[in-house]
């Protein structure tokens, strides 16, 4: 299931691309116009890998997990192509004849879809939109008794909230998804524990907000996904770098602990990121020199 996962960062990088896009093939890939070239080599690999199992069998639902293994994993709008597939084959079964055991999986299968796509028009700032499709899969993931995913679904129906400006709303429903993720040792506790950071730095409760990160980082180790790790790291060190009384040296280890990550993942985009952090931390303490080494290292990876 698709986790939103606030990233603070007043910088971002867009991929340029000069020449020539070479589409990749239907057949086996699935989608229209999709340019391998444009993804980071990891998602190729993940693409290449979970395509390649989809085509070997006839198992409905491992048909979905491959579609759904790369709508989750991926980092460009390709992701939402993936996704589609993956709700078609849910929705057909469902529609079909199963037995208790088979509908549920395939109901379940259809919540984490409904959460997707929600996700999908948030990205995208239908708000409305993705509101009512955030409270369908939870009223489906109640029914379902699913506490790991509700929680997930809940994290992402508060975010939503906070960027319609209801804030209350929103960390009350950050509050909750906590709490349900706690209950069940959700993978994802430590994902949306940052979200709330977010809401609290924003409403200048500082404080409040690296305690919750600091929290987030004891739940790190269970969090599936390294680029969230990364992200969780380089969210701390940001908030770190906003404090008067700020610590260079601490600030500086969680930056580097993110860039490493990103580097492992060769996600470009995220070390640009990573490296303008770096060279923000350098020019706070009057180091030009050393800032500049790094803003000129995340300008090449634009």
């Amino acid at each position: 299931m698709r986790i939103f996962v606030i990233i603070l960062l007043a910088f971002s990088f867009l991929p340029s691309h000069s020449q020539e896009k070479q589409f990749a093939d239907k057949s086996f890939y699935l989608i229209d116009s999709l340019v391998l070239e444009e993804l980071p080599e990891h998602n190729q690999k993940l693409i290449d890998s979970c395509l390649t199992l989809y085509h070997q069998t006839e198992e409905d639902s491992l048909k979905w997990k491959y579609l759904n293994a790369i709508a989750e994993n991926t980092y460009t709008d390709t992701w939402y192509s993936y996704q589609k597939l993956a709700s078609e084959i849910s929705q057909k079964k469902i529609r079909a004849q199963l037995t208790p055991k088979e509908r549920k999986i395939f109901l379940n299968y259809y919540s984490t879809d409904i959460n997707n796509e929600a996700f999908w028009y948030s990205e995208k700032s239908q708000l409305q939109t993705a509101e009512k499709l955030y409270k369908t899969a939870i009223e489906l993931l109640l029914n379902l008794k699913d506490s790991s995913n509700l929680a997930i679904t809940l994290n992402n129906l508060a975010g939503n909230y906070n960027r319609q400006g209801k804030t209350q709303k929103a960390i009350e429903t950050y509050e909750r998804s906590i709490f349900i993720a706690k209950q069940c040792n959700s993978s994802s506790t430590g994902q949306i524990i940052s979200s709330l950071a977010k809401v609290y730095d924003e409403l200048g409760r500082e404080e409040e907000a690296v305690n919750l990160l600091n929290e987030a980082l004891s739940y790190i180790d269970q969090t599936k996904s390294i680029a969230n790790k990364a992200q969780i790291l380089e969210n701390i060190g940001y908030l770190l770098s906003k404090r008067s009384d700020f610590n260079y040296q601490k600030t500086l280890d969680y930056y580097k602990k993110s860039l490493a990550i990103n580097k492992q993942l060769n996600y470009k985009l995220k070390i640009a990121s990573n490296h303008y952090r770096i060279g923000e931390l350098h020019f706070k303490i009057n180091n030009t020199d050393l800032a500049m080494q790094h803003f000129k290292k995340a300008i090449r990876l634009d």
